[in-house]
């Protein structure tokens, strides 16, 4: 089959460039739609291509129970994964599987294909892909709010139990908005970007190498250092700087611009739609956009209380009463939550965060 007829899925379209390819003949569908009607972890049938990124495919997926599911595929092309400690991998396929948060879309199956490509299959959450809302352009100041609570709160969880994501963008994030406007966010695919990367899973951070999305990459991630739930907190507020002010923090041409950015360029502050009383949302924002890991909230617990208080900054207080004083402890949930004591860079541990603000007010 020649080129101009060879079948290929829209990602493969917009990534087609025909004079590099003039002397190859292509034999069949791109790697994407080739997986279609194929089952992977034992059952699980690939039935429509629902999306590409620039590392992995997600399908709509089925089995005999009729749930409805999606696999995230990772690319083989990738490297092969390193299976040499079967036992660790094996607990930590374990760990995903048991994972349950509300935030989290369920584990059915996770693992890896005969050909190398990494897989996991997960309950569908309700709603759509993140992506869908950014098209919108920028989201109020208050919706951001809650959706950012949501996301470090699933992410405080997933990290107490060794389970780091290292590949958190917009297509990972799915979110339902009821009918007061109130959103519910569910994340999916934990564990697959670091055990395609190469590792026994996150539980070896160090083996770590560059894989995900490189508009959303930490710069740890991007020199291919150790990750652990730090490169979360930073992917999480790409995607949350995007929603605030419709951009993301850096809009470059190609992959290696971007990790150019991450690792060079400091972002502005996002220019919001409605700026009132967003400070401290904003500095959370900011504050878990730092090029160094340790200079990052320590914790997404410590995260979302810093949302937190926004959201209590953000409410009137009464005419009559004068506005008390408010204080944000440092998490109660430090005890469970491994970024509490885990160290970005030995010898260097993050620091603790405490806020005070003295008068939550509307202004």
């Amino acid at each position: 089959m020649s080129t101009s007829s060879a079948m290929m899925c829209r990602h493969c379209e917009e990534h087609f460039v025909a004079p590099m390819l003039d002397d190859v003949e292509l034999d069949g569908p791109c790697p994407h739609l080739a997986r279609l009607g194929t089952a992977v972890q034992g059952g699980y049938v690939l039935e429509e291509l629902v999306s590409v990124d620039a590392i992995s495919a997600v399908y709509r997926a089925s089995d005999v129970t009729a749930a409805e599911l999606l696999a995230i595929v990772l690319d083989p092309g990738l490297g092969p994964v390193d299976l040499a400690g079967v036992a660790d991998f094996q607990r930590f396929a374990h760990d995903v599987i048991g994972l349950r948060h509300d935030h989290i879309a369920p584990t059915r199956a996770f693992g890896v294909e005969d050909d190398g490509s990494a897989v996991t299959v997960v309950e569908r959450p309700r709603g759509r892909a993140l992506r869908g809302l950014l098209a919108e352009g920028a989201q109020s100041v208050a919706f951001v709010s809650e959706l950012a609570v949501q996301l470090f709160d699933g992410l405080a969880e997933a990290h107490a139990h060794g389970i780091f994501h290292a590949d958190l963008s917009p297509d990972r994030i799915w979110i339902d908005v009821d009918d007061d406007g109130a959103p519910h966010v569910t994340m999916v695919g934990f564990g697959i970007a670091p055990v395609g990367a190469g590792a026994h899973g996150p539980a070896q951070p160090g083996h770590m190498i560059a894989v995900g999305a490189p508009r959303y990459m930490a710069p740890e991630q991007a020199r291919g250092r150790s990750v652990v739930g730090h490169a979360d907190l930073y992917g999480a507020a790409c995607v949350l700087y995007e929603l605030l002010s419709g951009k993301a923090p850096f809009e470059e041409r190609s992959a290696a611009d971007y990790i150019v950015a991450h690792l060079n360029e400091a972002p502005k502050p996002p220019k919001l739609v409605d700026a009132a009383s967003a400070g401290v949302l904003v500095d959370c924002v900011m504050k878990c956009l730092s090029k160094k890991a340790w200079d990052r909230p320590n914790g997404a617990a410590v995260a979302s209380e810093w949302v937190a208080l926004y959201r209590a900054a953000a409410k009137p207080a009464p005419a009559e009463a004068a506005a008390p004083a408010v204080v944000v402890p440092l998490s109660s949930r430090f005890g469970r939550d491994p970024l509490a004591s885990i160290q970005p860079r030995r010898g260097i541990r993050p620091t603790r965060i405490g806020l005070r603000v003295a008068s939550p007010t509307n202004a």
